[in-house]
């Protein structure tokens, strides 16, 4: 009698436990059904903001970011981009690869998915406002500008696919922009001293407010020389001296021994000669007709001032 007694107390017991777990496993069950529902009402709130409001709320941001900016003098101006710029430094140095490679992979992610949503209206505008932006900071006119790049579309060989207006106006902004070698060369035909020089660039070296092996790089030594017209060789066998010291010649030694060698063929009032992309490309080594030891020497002593 007794042990049927215990028994059945532990039969009771069992069903309230069961009992108790299911209405648990219910709450649990409802309490995340609302808290789907509610991130469901929340995504599509925000789906409901529109596109006018969200260009609205930039478009503030930016003119409240520019109306300080017009005031800013010239001291001021450089003393914040100094500033910038030695915090991003700090931070680029003090970040893993593994965070450099995420940075870079979600920087090109994010920039192709804006030019992909772009419209081509509004791939011109962006184009004409990197333009007018650098054109201010430079000093000069946009027509300028854009009469340049007309121009080097009318050098390109008629043959094969030529690159579009706006192609060659990006290229002409980020080259401007940010490109190391184009700073070096306006540098120096800026502050020439002399009306014929040459420029002759060391990869080995580097400007003061550059980091270590800043021209070195590898992609640099894939290519050996880049010339225009015939081969450089025909023209260093004819009237070498006469030539030099009636033309800029720009020399990029690399250190691989090999040498990029740029030959002016025309002059452009700005002096376009640094866009070295729509030059012919002739690759070379050193063992070719062993001319890359007199290409040293004559690269060596024919230049009247050396920049960097």
């Amino acid at each position: 009698m007794r042990l049927s007694q215990v028994a059945l107390s532990d039969l009771f017991s069992q069903a309230s436990q069961s009992k108790e777990e299911r209405a648990t496993f219910r709450a649990s069950l409802r309490s995340r059904l609302k808290n789907a529902q509610r991130l469901k009402m929340n995504a599509q709130a925000a789906a409901t903001t529109s596109a006018s409001s969200s260009r609205a709320r930039q478009s503030r941001d930016a003119a409240a970011t520019a109306r300080p900016r017009e005031s800013e003098i010239e001291l001021q101006r450089a003393t914040r981009n100094s500033h910038n710029a030695a915090a991003t430094s700090a931070t680029r140095t003090s970040e893993s690869p593994q965070s450099r490679a995420n940075r870079l992979s979600w920087a090109a992610t994010s920039m192709a998915a804006v030019r992909l949503s772009q419209t081509p209206q509004a791939r011109r505008i962006r184009l004409d406002g990197d333009i007018q932006s650098l054109a201010t900071a430079r000093g000069i006119t946009c027509p300028v500008y854009n009469l340049q790049a007309e121009t080097r579309i009318g050098i390109l060989p008629p043959s094969g696919r030529v690159p579009g207006r706006d192609v060659i106006l990006l290229l002409q902004a980020m080259l401007h922009e940010v490109n190391s070698y184009i700073r070096s060369f306006k540098y120096s035909l800026e502050n020439a001293l002399f009306p014929s020089f040459s420029t002759v660039i060391d990869v080995d070296k580097w400007p003061h407010d550059e980091h270590e092996r800043r021209y070195n790089a590898p992609a640099c030594n894939e290519v050996a020389a880049i010339i225009h017209g015939d081969r450089v060789w025909t023209f260093f066998a004819s009237s070498v001296t006469t030539k030099l010291a009636t033309s800029f010649v720009i020399f990029i030694l690399l250190s691989t021994s090999l040498f990029i060698y740029i030959m002016m063929t025309h002059l452009s009032i700005y002096l376009s000669i640094y866009l070295s992309i729509y030059l012919s490309i002739f690759l070379t080594d050193k063992t070719e007709d062993d001319k890359a030891e007199d290409f040293a020497q004559l690269a060596a002593v024919s230049f009247s001032g050396l920049i960097l």
